[in-house]
């Protein structure tokens, strides 16, 4: 057996024994919960805080073809109404209004207050990650599948390493904890208000905090979501441009 596959296997060993269900199985399952496997819609709302105090909202919405296709329409207020966030594959672009050029972006850089591209517009960890381990910890007493979470590749995702918190009882995220390639810790994330979205109960609020002020934080909240089938024109820079 040659040494990549003998490692991989091993991988999928340790992380599935004494639990009946694998790393990959897990964070499949709690993807779930935050969007569909299918092309959706869903209405955005950000807001960013500064010691309990609103320092910024914006609304948008986001139109998901697939897990490598994602185009992003910004609302309100006026001040970003018109521009667009655009992701094909590893690739990012943000279009401006009356702009003639897009502007390339990645994953990991700030959209606004703790929340980055990424965020918003890669929204399936299994894809984008390997499960290098998996533990068991408490949340608030409830029971939880600790994920250890590494990037595939560092192209297109938003994050070097995660670690994840899961319920056992359900594969609901719980929390998260995500760090860049040099091993700083970034942000910590909690998720909750599970909601009826796209036919499903769905996490409906997210809460980033900055690892480093905690008075920092942002809250993300999905309003809407939507299994629908999206223009394939919706992912066309030369379409953007002049919508």
């Amino acid at each position: 057996m040659k040494r990549g596959k003998w490692i991989g296997w091993l991988l999928v060993l340790v992380v599935t024994l004494g639990y009946g269900i694998t790393g990959k199985e897990i964070l499949s399952k709690a993807d779930m919960w935050r969007a569909p496997s299918s092309s959706f819609e869903s209405r955005v709302q950000i807001t960013s805080y500064q010691d309990e105090t609103k320092v910024e909202e914006v609304e948008l919405i986001v139109y998901v073809r697939d897990i490598e296709s994602t185009m992003v329409e910004f609302m309100a207020p006026t001040s970003w109404k018109g521009k667009k966030m655009l992701m094909l594959k590893n690739d990012m672009w943000m279009i401006f209004p009356n702009a003639s050029k897009p502007v390339r972006i990645t994953p990991a850089q700030r959209l606004m207050g703790e929340i980055a591209h990424g965020d918003i517009a890669r929204m399936n960890f299994a894809k984008d990650y390997d499960v290098l381990a998996v533990s068991e910890e408490k949340i608030n007493n409830m029971d939880c599948y600790k994920l250890e979470l590494q990037a595939k590749t560092m192209e297109g995702t938003t994050y070097y390493k995660i670690y994840y918190w899961v319920a056992k009882e359900n594969y609901m995220p719980v929390k998260g904890e995500f760090f860049s390639a040099s091993g700083r810790k970034l942000k910590e994330a909690l998720y909750g208000e599970p909601a009826l979205l796209a036919g499903a109960v769905r996490i409906s609020k997210v809460i980033i905090y900055d690892a480093i002020k905690e008075s920092r934080y942002s809250v993300m909240k999905y309003l809407s979501m939507t299994e629908k089938k999206i223009p394939s024109s919706y992912y066309n820079l030369d379409y953007l441009l002049k919508k």
